[in-house]
């Protein structure tokens, strides 16, 4: 489980990094439960 609490932790530093100042429409979170 170390392995994947790793990786997930680094995906969220990648995305924080690189995903800034989208612009959209509408944005719904009504699956955010579903993400793994």
């Amino acid at each position: 489980m170390n392995i994947v609490r790793a990786s997930s932790a680094k995906a969220q530093l990648v995305h924080n990094d690189q995903v800034k100042q989208v612009k959209t429409e509408e944005v719904s979170a009504d699956e955010m439960w579903s993400f793994v």
